[in-house]
């Protein structure tokens, strides 16, 4: 959807990268956090938050991904049917709550 680039590498690669020193291995200690820390918020977001809130903070965190996602991505994304997020962009957009 932008342009961008991808690196391949295998688990054997990225083991021995992350092994090198203890700085690798703090790097990899904080990749590791960060992504847990992702997963739970994006598990509690689905579960624990409306639609509606979950597109706000989609837009909060990411301000300029209606210009580079279609209406059915972002649907997909949040776990809802393209018809609700319509739906919740016209509340928005004529301000009811």
């Amino acid at each position: 959807m932008v342009p961008s680039r991808v690196l391949r590498v295998t688990g054997q690669q990225l083991e021995l990268f992350f092994n090198q020193n203890m700085e690798t291995m703090k790097l990899r200690a904080m990749i590791d956090e960060h992504i847990l820390s992702q997963f739970r918020s994006r598990y509690l977001d689905l579960h624990c938050t409306t639609p509606r809130e979950c597109y706000e903070m989609l837009l909060q965190r990411c301000p300029g991904i209606m210009e580079f996602l279609d209406l059915q991505d972002i649907a997909s994304f949040l776990n809802v049917h393209p018809n609700t997020v319509s739906k919740i962009r016209r509340d928005i957009t004529f301000g009811n709550r």
